[in-house]
């Protein structure tokens, strides 16, 4: 397989060019407290928090990305993908898909996938966070510790206590695009035997079994992005941000974090010294990337690519997971502008229908919506595992910072996921066939051969399955045996290095994960402070 490039400048290229042929050009040197790897939902909250008090620099690999008209709209999510806001990740062919590869878009840019991604503000059932902490040992990550910074970063327009925030930078509300459509959702899941709300919230008491209308990260009727919320609308005097810089190394002393050299966008090639930390949050992808560049990660493959090894760890890139999701598409009676029209959300569990006193939390959700095509309007019903059992790993295809890695999720090798999502199917297709959902369906759904056969079913899901953009697990939280980040988020055998993002999840999130995501990023900052 050919190796793919990240986008970058011409005078990046010639200097890293120049540093891996052992001729490299003079580094500037520069100092801060901290050094923060990556701008995205985390790291825009830790750069925000630690730089109250200390100076900052942030290290962003993507523009500054001032909002574009496409980039701010709501309606716009699908049309930044494979734009200059994407990474434009690939992933390896899938054993289980019929040998396809996906496409897996990551924002670039200051905001990082903030700025790209669907605005959904969902945090997960309180059983998740309850789970992190029993497998840590420590009450401090439990959900009930954590909602407290849950609700720092919020400003909920909708919802209060005890589970909101009310004057946090991230604007969270009510979807500024209403579908007439929408009430049919909500009276095909009553048919199904689901309750419905409209001002159910997912973030209180009860996540599942309730179809309501999500709220997303918005203000003034577009997106919200981390930067908008928590870089732009502050006056942060001791942050300094580095836009279009490419990290390619974390220099290690003795078995001390102490800088972080990157390539600015003109080749300036530049030492960042940290004198108290340096905090990664360049995501589930990036972030053991950097790790491995840096020597930390397995001994073998860093062997390989003639890295030297400066702490063996096998668990950087590995206990990677994600949500899939699979989309069944029917033509529908509408009129649709340009863009996605969300038409409300459901969570569930996939063995709802057995005699059980109490269920696990939510492993799916479903989440209807309207899209224009160019032959019609469609409906999609999507049908997403968020209680993925799979899991993949993340590594390095050479040891150039300018080749993407390898991303093997590994869809479906656990056979309990097609189970799940064999289930979630069913019940898209149940919901499809009720009444008031066919007043909105123009016509059969398009995926699947046959909608009564199994194996047909199972074959569409297959034929179709994607992502819904969550990767996350692939710098794990734990114990030190089997894990890369202890509960403090400080890299095992590392002094003054942290890691704070999705990578970090133990186990997955059962939501959208843009909310954890800013819960670590405070977590990080409450614990340094």
């Amino acid at each position: 397989m050919s190796r793919s490039k990240i986008p970058c400048t011409p005078e990046q290229k010639r200097a890293l060019g120049s540093f891996r042929a052992g001729n490299p050009p003079g580094h500037r040197t520069t100092e801060f407290d901290f050094v923060v790897v990556g701008a995205g939902s985390s790291g825009c909250i830790v750069a925000n928090r630690l730089s109250q008090n200390h100076q900052v620099l942030l290290i962003e690999a993507g523009s500054e990305t001032v909002q574009s008209p496409l980039v701010s709209s709501f309606l716009q999510c699908r049309a930044l993908q494979k734009t200059e806001w994407d990474w434009q990740f690939n992933i390896t062919p899938q054993e289980h898909l019929d040998s396809r590869r996906i496409a897996w878009p990551r924002g670039r840019g200051l905001g990082g996938s903030s700025i790209l991604n669907y605005m959904v503000y969902n945090r997960g059932a309180a059983q998740i966070y309850d789970a992190w902490a029993e497998e840590l040992a420590s009450g401090s990550w439990s959900y009930e510790e954590l909602l407290p910074l849950f609700k720092r970063s919020e400003c909920n327009s909708e919802f209060g206590e005890p589970y909101h925030g009310l004057t946090g930078e991230m604007h969270v509300g009510p979807c500024p695009v209403k579908s007439p459509y929408r009430e049919l959702f909500l009276e095909g899941a009553t048919v199904l035997g689901f309750k419905a709300d409209e001002m159910h919230d997912f973030n209180g008491l009860q996540q599942h079994d309730v179809a309501g209308f999500y709220q997303h990260t918005v203000r003034d009727g577009g997106r919200c992005s981390a930067a908008d919320a928590f870089i732009r609308s502050s006056e942060l005097k001791n942050l300094q941000i580095s836009c279009s810089s490419l990290a390619y190394r974390i220099n290690l002393e003795e078995l001390q974090a102490t800088s972080v050299e990157f390539v600015e966008a003109d080749g300036t090639l530049v030492q960042a010294r940290a004198r108290k930390e340096i905090v990664v949050c360049a995501g589930a992808i990036d972030t053991p990337k950097l790790l491995m560049l840096s020597g930390i990660g397995p001994a073998e493959s860093l062997q390989r690519f003639d890295i030297p090894v400066k702490v063996a760890n096998e668990w950087v890139g590995k206990n990677l997971s994600d949500h899939p999701v699979v989309q069944l598409v029917h033509p529908a009676k509408a009129q649709v502008p340009a863009g996605d029209i969300p038409l409300g959300g459901l969570f569930l569990h996939s063995e709802r229908n057995k005699q059980q006193t109490a269920l696990p939390p939510a492993d799916l959700q479903l989440h209807p919506y309207l899209f224009p095509s160019r032959e019609a309007a469609m409906v999609c019903l999507g049908v997403t595992l968020v209680g993925p059992e799979s899991r993949g790993r993340i590594e390095l295809a050479s040891s150039d910072v300018l080749d993407k890695p390898w991303i093997q999720p590994n869809y479906l090798s656990d056979p309990r996921d097609m189970e799940k999502l064999h289930s979630g199917v069913r019940v898209a297709l149940e919901l499809a066939g009720t009444e008031p959902f066919q007043r909105l369906i123009e016509g059969p759904v398009m995926q699947f051969e046959s909608t009564t056969e199994d194996v047909a079913i199972q074959a569409g899901i297959r034929k179709t399955l994607s992502t819904i953009f969550h990767p996350m697990g692939t710098c794990r939280m734990g114990q030190e045996n089997n894990s890369v980040v202890d509960r403090e988020l400080q890299v095992h055998g590392v002094k003054g290095l942290r890691v704070a993002d999705a990578s970090v999840f133990p186990r997955p999130v059962n939501a959208n994960t843009q909310a954890a995501c800013m819960l670590v990023g405070e977590k990080a900052a409450a614990l340094i402070h």
